[in-house]
C-alpha cells in the first residue's frame, strides 16, 4: 500500500499540531486503479456482506479529488468498512473529507465490532438542505450545518481509556459521548471496530458523496494486554487410578489487565459413544435491519392455547419458560433465531448427543429449517452443522428429531432454526414471558446476529441423551485477571480414576481480553497406560521428525516399531501401518493442515505423541 506523497496543508497542519503520535492508516487513494474497485484492491477494506469486487464495493473516481486527482465514489449500493482491529484500549481520530455535491445526502457511521450489524456505534446523516444530524448514545442527539460541492473534514476521535466519544465536523464541534453506548442509547462494548462509509442519506434523500485524505491514529498508546501460556502443549503419561497435575502460567506482557476465563473441550469423534482415541439493533429509525426491510413485530393480539410439555428423562439445555408470545417480521423476508449455550452449560454433559429440539411455533410460514452451529464467538456462531428441513405443527410444540445427532464436546453451541416468512402479518416464532437471557434470544433478520428487542427468550430446548464422558481434565482457578509482570499459575489436573487403557485428547480453552488472540488454545494428551509401562517409556527412545511437518514423518525406536497410527484431531484413524523394523517413514502430503496424534506401538510400550502438519 501507497503512504500519502503529498499531505493536503489541511491535513498537514493537523498532524503537526497534535502531540506524537503513531499513523496506523493513511491514504489519499492515489494508488489505485482509476474505475475499479477498492476493497478489491486494499486489504484495509471490505464490504458489509464481506465480499469485494461487486455493488457493495466502491469505485475509484477522478470526478472529485481532494489530493491530488482521486478519490471513493459512494453512491448505490456502496456499504465500505474499513477494518480497525476490534480495539479495546487507547484513544485513537479517524479523520477524513466528504465531498457532497448539490441536492445529495451522505452518511456514514461507526462499529463497535469488525463484524458489522452487531453494534452501531456512532451514525452521522447529511441532509440535502446542508443540514446533519447523529445518533451517538441516543437518537438525535446533536446537529450541524456543512457547504455542498466543498470538501468537508470528518474529524472522530474515539478515546477507549476513558470511554468517550468526539466529533468535529467542518472545523466545528458537534458532540461528546459515552462511547460504549450504541447509536440508540443501549449498553454496548467500549470497543472500535469499523467504519461504515455507507451510500446513506436521511430518509426520502438520495446519496452521493466522494471521499478522500482518510488517516487513522493512534493519538495515545494502547494499554491492550498480551496474553503469553506456558507450556503450550501437553502430553500426559499416567496409570488407571492415578492424579497428576502439571503447573500452567498464564502471563500478561501487555500493559492492560488481563481478563481470562477457561473453557475445556473434550475431542470426541462424530458417532462415537467414547472419547477413546484408540480402541439489538432491530428496532433502530434508520438502521440497516429496517433498510432491509427485516424490523421485527410482536403479536400483540396473542393468546397462547399450548400448554408447556410433558417433562422428558433427557437432559435439557435452554431458558426459556411457558410459551407466551410470538414475533414475526414486519415485512416479509428470511430469518434465523437460535439460544446459544456456552462451555459452562455444555461440557458437563460431553459425550452425549443433541439428538432432538423442541420448539414453539405459532403461525404457519411458508418454509423452516432447524439450524445448529457450533462455537463461534461472543457475538456469531461458527460453522453450520446442522441444516434440516422441517414442516412444524403450527400453535403448538414441535419435537423434531435430527437427521444426524450432534456431539456435545464442551464447546459452545447455537440451537434454533430458520423461518422463511412471504406474507405479512404472521408471527411464527413462539417466545416466553422473559426475562431474557443474554444467551436465550439470539436473533438475525439480516446480515448480522443480535439481540431480540423484546425482553423475551426464544422457546428452543436442546435435548441430549446418552451417558456423558469421565471429566477427566479441569484446571484451577479457571478464571482470574493477571496484572502486567505478574503471571497466574494455573494448576492442570489429570483423572484417570475412571478411565480405560488408551489415549484421550482435549483441549483447554483461554478466553482473554487480548485483542490480537482472544483465544489461545493448548492441546491435550493424556496416555492411560499399564503398571509399570511409564517407567519403561521413560527409559525408551522414540525419535519423530520433522514436526511440524510437511511431506512426510520420520519415526525412530530404541526397540522394534509394532505398528504406527496416525490419528485426527477428532479421533479418527486415518493412517495404520505395521513396521516391525526400528524405523518407519509416513507420507503426509496428501494431509489437511493441522494437529494430529502418532500413536506408536513397540515391544514394550504404547506411546502417543501430537504432531503437526503444515
Amino acid at each position: 500500500m501507497k503512504k500519502f506523497l503529498l499531505l493536503t496543508t489541511a491535513l498537514f497542519l493537523i498532524c503537526l499540531t497534535t502531540r506524537a503520535q503513531d499513523t496506523l492508516y493513511i491514504d489519499d487513494f492515489e494508488s489505485y486503479t482509476l474505475g475499479g474497485y477498492l476493497a478489491v484492491q486494499s486489504s484495509w477494506w471490505t464490504t458489509w456482506s464481506g465480499g469485494t469486487g461487486g455493488s457493495e464495493d466502491a469505485i475509484i473516481s477522478d470526478e472529485q479529488a481532494l489530493s491530488p486527482t482521486q478519490s471513493v465514489k459512494v453512491e448505490g449500493l456502496t456499504d465500505l468498512i474499513l477494518l480497525l482491529g476490534n480495539q479495546i484500549s487507547g484513544k485513537y481520530q479517524v479523520n477524513f473529507y466528504y465531498y457532497i455535491p448539490s441536492g445529495y445526502g451522505g452518511y456514514y457511521n461507526f462499529q463497535h465490532y469488525e463484524s458489522p450489524g452487531v453494534e452501531w456505534a456512532l451514525e452521522v446523516y447529511f441532509g440535502e438542505t446542508g443540514d446533519g444530524y447523529i445518533h451517538a448514545g441516543g437518537q438525535n442527539v446533536a446537529s450541524f450545518t456543512y457547504n455542498h460541492d466543498e470538501w468537508i473534514f470528518c474529524k472522530n476521535i474515539i478515546d477507549l481509556d476513558n470511554d468517550v466519544g468526539e466529533l468535529w465536523i467542518a472545523g466545528t464541534f458537534v458532540h461528546t459521548w459515552q462511547w460504549s453506548l450504541t447509536s440508540q442509547g443501549q449498553p454496548g462494548a467500549n470497543q472500535l471496530g469499523g467504519l461504515d462509509i455507507y451510500a446513506g442519506a436521511p430518509p426520502g434523500e438520495t446519496p452521493l458523496f466522494y471521499m478522500d485524505d482518510i488517516i487513522w491514529l493512534e493519538v495515545e498508546p494502547s494499554t491492550d494486554p498480551i496474553i503469553e501460556v506456558t507450556p503450550d502443549i501437553f502430553n500426559e503419561i499416567i496409570e488407571p487410578g492415578q492424579v497428576a497435575t502439571q503447573p500452567m502460567t498464564i502471563a500478561n506482557i501487555g500493559v492492560g489487565e488481563l481478563e481470562f476465563d477457561i473453557a475445556i473441550v473434550y475431542n470426541i469423534a462424530a458417532g462415537e459413544k467414547s472419547q477413546l482415541l484408540t480402541s439489538n439493533n432491530s428496532q433502530k429509525t434508520y438502521s440497516k435491519a429496517l433498510l432491509s426491510n427485516n424490523q421485527v413485530i410482536e403479536d400483540s393480539d396473542y393468546n397462547p392455547s399450548a400448554s408447556t410439555p410433558a417433562p422428558s428423562d433427557d437432559v435439557i439445555l435452554h431458558y426459556d419458560g411457558d410459551n407466551n408470545s410470538a414475533i414475526g417480521l414486519i415485512n416479509p423476508a428470511e430469518f434465523q433465531v437460535a439460544a446459544m449455550f456456552p462451555n459452562s452449560l455444555t461440557v458437563p454433559h460431553a459425550g452425549m448427543e443433541l439428538t432432538s429440539i423442541e420448539i414453539f411455533i405459532n403461525d404457519p410460514a411458508d418454509a423452516f429449517a432447524l439450524r445448529v452451529y457450533g462455537q463461534g464467538t461472543s457475538y456469531e456462531p461458527g460453522e453450520l452443522l446442522v441444516d434440516q428441513p422441517f414442516t412444524p405443527v403450527a400453535y403448538a410444540w414441535n419435537t423434531i428429531a435430527l437427521d444426524v445427532p450432534v456431539v456435545i464436546t464442551g464447546e459452545d453451541i447455537w440451537v434454533g432454526y430458520w423461518i422463511n416468512q412471504t406474507v405479512t402479518d404472521i408471527f411464527p416464532a413462539g417466545c416466553d414471558m422473559g426475562p431474557a437471557d443474554p444467551n436465550g434470544n439470539w436473533i438475525k433478520s439480516g446480515i448480522a446476529w443480535t439481540h431480540l428487542s423484546y425482553d423475551y427468550n426464544w422457546n428452543i430446548r436442546a435435548h441430549l441423551t446418552g451417558e456423558p464422558i469421565e471429566q477427566w481434565l479441569s484446571v484451577d482457578p479457571a478464571s482470574g485477571t493477571v496484572l502486567p509482570d505478574e503471571p497466574e499459575e494455573v494448576t492442570v489436573t489429570f483423572d484417570a480414576a475412571n478411565l480405560e487403557l488408551g489415549t484421550y485428547a482435549a483441549e483447554i480453552q483461554i478466553n482473554n481480553n487480548d485483542p490480537v488472540t482472544p483465544q489461545f488454545i493448548v492441546p491435550v494428551t493424556l496416555d492411560v497406560v499399564a503398571v509399570g509401562i511409564n517407567e519403561v517409556e521413560k527409559n525408551e527412545a522414540v525419535l519423530i521428525y520433522p514436526n511440524p511437518a510437511t511431506d512426510f514423518i520420520n519415526i525412530s525406536s530404541t526397540s522394534e516399531i509394532n505398528s504406527v497410527k496416525l490419528i485426527n484431531y477428532i479421533g479418527q484413524t486415518i493412517h495404520n501401518k505395521i513396521v516391525k523394523n526400528q524405523k518407519v517413514r509416513i507420507n503426509t502430503a496428501d494431509y489437511n493442515a493441522g494437529i494430529y496424534f502418532l500413536q506408536i506401538k513397540t515391544n514394550n510400550t504404547l506411546v502417543t505423541k501430537q504432531i503437526i502438519i503444515k
